[in-house]
């Protein structure tokens, strides 16, 4: 875990993968298998305009991946190493993605349980990942492109 990636082209390839796969999954979700059972408010917010709206949900992405995956995420971790004196495994780290985007979405999958557990707790496991294995700024990259592609479509899908 840092901000840089350690090998910029694998991070490439990771940010382009999780973004495209991220971006058709939460459209199949709001698209297709939830679309008649949307929270409320969610449709009206995603068929607004993008103007002046996409700019905000990106600075609320980079917000989010400050608070729960560098500091939150980055305490976690730092404090098992110190407890333990070596690095956690894999499995362990992945663990803590999952716990700490739990935190973060806790009351939407109290109130939607399968809908929220896929649509915000899945998708931000999968920026806990890419800070883990590929930086602060591949989280970023991934989480505010998949909103670049993603508002587009749900804009024009959700009319």
């Amino acid at each position: 875990m840092g901000v840089l990636a350690p090998d910029p082209r694998r991070a490439a390839l990771a940010v382009l993968l999780s973004l495209a796969g991220t971006a058709a999954f939460i459209a199949v979700l709001d698209l297709w298998l939830f679309r008649a059972n949307l929270p409320a408010g969610y449709a009206a917010h995603y068929t607004s305009a993008l103007w002046p709206r996409l700019p905000a949900v990106l600075a609320e992405c980079v917000l989010e991946d400050l608070k729960y995956r560098l500091l939150l995420m980055t305490t976690l971790v730092a404090l098992t190493a110190a407890l333990t004196r070596r690095r956690p495994p894999a499995l362990l780290i992945l663990a803590m993605a999952a716990g700490v985007q739990f935190v973060n979405v806790a009351a939407l999958v109290g109130a939607y349980p399968l809908y929220a557990s896929l649509r915000f707790w899945a998708v931000g496991i999968t920026w806990g990942w890419l800070y883990w294995r590929h930086g602060l700024v591949a989280a970023m990259a991934a989480h505010a492109g998949t909103h670049l592609l993603l508002d587009p479509i749900l804009l024009i899908g959700l009319h």
